[in-house]
């Protein structure tokens, strides 16, 4: 327990210099939270790529909303709130682009996207891994990917 309560006061005091504007401050937050925040953001969308542009997405309304995080021991809690966020986002705009598409509102460019036969082989194996990481319980999948992904411990998790 000692070295989640050192994790939260480190935490804590890397955030107020990043408060204060200190990039390298951040910089240091985003090396420690990155494979994180992708981790959670990868076990709601299902799709590397998107889980790591919701990342970069995450760390910039982290260092704009800098000021608004109250308990700068939650800096975890908070980024992985933010990536969850802007996951469920992505996922509620990415059916309603579905449903339009479906409804002949937007074309369909599926085409174009196949032509590279190293693309499709890639979007199979994460469809792959994806369909089994999906046949899993959300309330297990999160902590797995976190395990596997992040890196993180049991007692982290």
């Amino acid at each position: 327990m000692t070295s989640i309560t050192s994790t939260h006061k480190e935490d804590s005091d890397l955030w107020v210099q990043v408060v204060e504007g200190r990039a390298a401050a951040f910089e240091m937050v985003v090396a420690k939270y990155q494979n994180a925040v992708s981790a959670v953001s990868y076990s709601r969308v299902g799709d590397f790529n998107v889980s790591e542009d919701i990342s970069q997405e995450t760390f910039l309304i982290a260092w704009q909303s800098r000021g608004s995080l109250e308990d700068p021991e939650r800096l975890r809690g908070w980024l992985c709130g933010i990536a969850r966020n802007l996951s469920n986002n992505y996922l509620r705009q990415r059916t309603k682009h579905h449903e339009r598409e479906q409804l002949g509102e937007v074309p369909d460019s599926a085409g174009a996207a196949n032509e590279v036969e190293s693309k499709v082989v890639a979007e199979e194996e994460q469809a792959l891994v994806w369909s089994t990481l999906e046949s899993i319980d959300e309330t297990y999948r999160e902590p797995l990917v976190l395990y596997y992904r992040a890196g993180a411990t049991v007692a982290e998790i």
